[in-house]
């Protein structure tokens, strides 16, 4: 008979660990190119074990992209020779050099290496460290707050001016201080619309009243100019660095929601149920007119049918006036106009334009299309033609008096238009 005797036992050894990872790792780290500086970032070893851990060699490589280099100066607080206690860490302070003329600003990815050996780690004796500098031309910019300057809100009238604070830092999260108005550039609002007009932005005054508050949060205005149609907006502003080679756009609000710039005027949108429609000469196509309102005013509309090319016939020219709420976006306020074609075959295009009683501008005009066929084929793109000819006919017609006659005349049309034809008999005589 055999017996099972259960027993554990336990293994003290000493466990290397790089930045919690064992045997190999990466370290990512983003900065800005066109300044030459230096710059560290810490590096934990742990031994993890129960046993003493023993450093005996760190190598390493410079960081390099292509023909480019960043340097590692200097690596220190470990050296070959060290000893980590069981359970505890060291960090190592590794400095690096980013040199314009090493690097000649190259955007991109620098790799390299640092090599850690220790004779008696476990699982692992070495660890392999891959170090990676993305030199990119980002900032972070955080718009803080954007109020009105007359209702200290988000609500701005057309013409008016916003107040903006903005904070800048360089892509590492350090603080980018003395910037000038200079650097602030094309603010523009934008909100997002249904197809086929999508995104649109409106181009606003830039920059005045400006002061830096502290070091790296800038404060100033923007006039919002009128034209500009009612709604909530997202407001854009490109920033740059004093070496001119970083930018970023910064961002505030969410177009269409409460978090926006909300210019407080009506904004007509107009769409229809359709933007294209094809019949038969003689015929006519309705068009359904949606009108939204994106802007929180109320506000009311007529549309103007206007006639771009061919020559067809809208009914009516212009609408009734419309009244249409604020933030209103269903299809239950609605219009329609006829599109006609009484004797012309081709294409008509229209555009659908909307003004509102209190001139405030719209988001768009809509064009609609239109395909006027004949039945018969041909002629497309011109005036339609009747060619009338009597084929067949009697050269004399006897009538008795007071009795009838009967005859038949033939008559073929070799045009496209449809034509109504009259007989008339004349010169009787008595012979």
């Amino acid at each position: 008979n055999e017996l099972a005797i259960p027993f554990g036992f336990n293994l003290s050894v000493p466990v290397l660990v790089v930045n919690g990872s064992s045997n190999t790792g990466t370290i990512r780290i983003k900065q800005n190119p066109g300044y030459t500086f230096d710059f560290k970032t810490n590096i934990t070893i742990n031994n993890t074990g129960s046993l003493n851990l023993t450093v005996d060699e760190i190598q390493n490589s410079n960081l390099s992209k292509g023909n480019k280099n960043i340097t590692i100066l200097q690596i220190a607080g470990i050296n070959p020779g060290d000893v980590i206690q069981p359970s505890s860490a060291r960090d190592m302070a590794v400095t690096l050099s980013i040199n314009t003329n090493d690097t000649g600003d190259s955007l991109g990815i620098y790799s390299g290496w640092i090599l850690v050996n220790s004779s008696n780690g476990h699982p692992y004796k070495t660890f392999n460290l891959t170090l990676e500098i993305n030199l990119t031309s980002d900032l972070i910019v955080n718009i803080s707050s954007v109020k009105s300057v007359e209702s200290d809100d988000l609500f701005v009238n057309p013409g008016k001016n916003i107040n903006v604070n903005v904070s800048v830092y360089f892509i590492n999260g350090t603080i980018m201080p003395d910037l000038v108005a200079s650097n602030f550039t094309n603010p523009k609002l934008q909100i997002t619309l249904p197809f086929p007009v999508g995104s649109y932005e409106k181009q606003i005054n830039g920059v005045s009243n400006f002061s830096q508050i502290s070091s790296g949060l800038y404060q100033f205005n923007l006039t919002v100019n009128s034209p500009i149609p009612g709604g909530n907006y997202s407001l854009k502003i490109n920033v740059s660095d004093l070496s001119g080679k970083n930018s970023l756009i910064g961002s505030f609000g969410e177009s269409n929601s409460s978090n926006a710039v909300v210019v407080n005027a009506s904004g007509l949108f107009l769409s229809a149920d359709k933007n294209s429609t094809s019949f038969f000469i003689g015929s006519s196509s309705p068009f359904t007119v949606i009108l939204n309102n994106y802007g929180p005013v109320a506000d009311s509309f007529v549309v103007n049918y206007s006639k771009q090319t061919g020559l067809c016939s809208a009914f009516p020219i212009v609408s009734p006036s419309i009244p249409v709420t604020g933030y209103n976006f269903s299809s239950l306020v609605n219009t329609s106009v006829t599109i006609s074609s009484s004797n012309y075959v081709g294409g008509c295009t229209y555009s659908f334009v909307g003004t509102s009683s209190s001139s405030s501008s719209s988001f768009n005009n809509f064009s609609a299309t239109v395909s006027v066929s004949s039945t018969g084929g041909g002629g497309i793109g011109q005036t339609p033609f009747s060619n009338i000819t009597i084929t067949s006919a009697p050269k004399k017609v006897y009538v008795e008096q007071g009795l009838f006659n009967t005859s038949t005349v033939n008559v073929t049309n070799t045009g496209i238009l449809i034509k109504n034809i009259t007989l008339n008999v004349t010169q009787l005589n008595s012979s």
